[in-house]
């Protein structure tokens, strides 16, 4: 991967050609619903990847944004891999997944399943 390349937020992804303002790669980005997407791509932080900062770096980073980002990385979970399979010991109190990265991993797990069946998403 080019270092000055943007890379593929989806866990597992080693590909380094995602749109600078995008969080993932274009072949994890078309995996995802079109509603998905065009929501991600109308609401994504101008000029920088919602994805790459964090804390006080995170302004112009809507709260939908942020969701619609937790639930993408959710939904490419189902998709590569079946989910992500940490045990519930992996989420703190405020439910993100360490092992995964996702806030509300319990709801965006369930919220992505609905996903992947309405959609008719592969999954392994």
């Amino acid at each position: 991967m080019d270092e000055r390349a943007h890379p593929c937020h989806a866990n597992g992804c080693e590909w380094g050609d995602a749109h600078p303002e995008l969080p993932f790669c274009k072949a994890h980005f078309n995996t995802l619903p079109e509603p998905h997407r065009k929501k991600l791509w109308a609401t994504r932080p101008k000029g920088r990847c919602g994805a790459c900062v964090a804390g006080p770096d995170a302004d112009g980073v809507s709260e939908e944004w942020r969701g619609l980002y937790h639930l993408g990385v959710a939904i490419l979970l189902m998709s590569d891999f079946g989910g992500c399979g940490a045990p519930p010991t992996y989420q703190d109190e405020e439910g993100f997944c360490w092992a995964c990265g996702v806030d509300d991993a319990l709801k965006n797990e369930a919220v992505a399943k609905k996903v992947i069946v309405k959609f008719g998403i592969r999954t392994p």
